[in-house]
């Protein structure tokens, strides 16, 4: 997804970040300026929004002058029935969403800094919408219809290991303290912050996993630590709704490295 400080990111191990928790995506002991401060630093401008019908539905990265990542499921529309259950003696209505698609092209426009691009073309990846995955290969590329100025694109990442690594998400998801959870609000802030990538899994895709697995570190209450340390980061982050497509940054074998999705990327 990125790579960090004076150089450009770094994109793309794996094309899934799955972050195990329930809510609340920042420490509650460190001030949420913090993590505003390390999200605008220079090499993090290639993340941006992704806007459907003028409404924000999430974040991506630059990874070209017109080429643009993002988590496939942001981009996924459908259709929704009525449908009738008994549930204690009582009818209870839901509704069904069916005929998942690409939604349409011309609803996509995307920003980076004060500027907004308009989509030319989406090219979701190929087996995304195929019902034997269940939403495996979160990942479409985007192309806009004029270059992305001033703005250095991410890098692909050539890490083959990613298992370990810290990384820094970056996006512009629902934020909140940790020690508050259900009470995260969408304030269109944009945060970064790191976590480490505690195991890997999901399919395999040219022999390497597609899933990095990583949770939220509390010292204070090691048992709720649901896999690697238990101790936190200084800036130990947790990704939420909105941040897909955002992308992170990775340090590994003395290089920046990583990428992927947010809760799927």
């Amino acid at each position: 997804t990125l790579q960090l400080l004076s150089r450009p990111f770094t994109v793309l191990s794996a094309i899934a970040l799955l972050i195990l928790c329930c809510s609340g995506i920042v420490r509650d002991d460190v001030p949420m300026k913090a993590y505003e401060k390390l999200a605008h630093q220079k090499q993090f401008d290639c993340v941006g929004k992704v806007f459907c019908k003028g409404q924000f539905q999430g974040s991506c990265t630059l990874i070209a002058g017109q080429y643009i990542l993002s988590a496939a499921h942001v981009f996924v529309q459908s259709d929704m029935r009525p449908d009738t259950v008994k549930m204690n003696g009582n009818t209870v209505i839901f509704f069904d969403h069916f005929n998942y698609r690409l939604g349409a092209v011309a609803d996509y426009s995307f920003k980076f800094g004060s500027t907004r691009y308009q989509a030319d073309a989406i090219t979701m990846y190929p087996d995304y919408l195929d019902s034997t995955n269940a939403g495996h290969n979160d990942l479409v590329l985007i192309k806009v219809s004029e270059p992305v100025v001033g703005i250095v694109p991410a890098t692909l990442s050539d890490l083959n290991d990613d298992l370990g690594t810290t990384i820094t998400s970056v996006g512009y998801g629902t934020s909140g303290k940790a020690d508050a959870p259900g009470k995260e609000k969408s304030k269109g802030l944009k945060l970064a912050g790191e976590n480490v990538i505690d195991s890997l899994g999901g399919t395999l895709q040219n022999g390497r996993p597609t899933i990095m697995f990583a949770d939220m570190d509390c010292s204070d209450l090691p048992n709720l630590n649901r896999i690697g340390s238990p101790s936190p980061l200084r800036l130990e982050y947790c990704i939420n709704g909105g941040d897909s497509g955002g992308g992170f940054v990775g340090f590994g074998g003395g290089d920046f490295g990583g990428g992927g999705s947010s809760g799927s990327w």
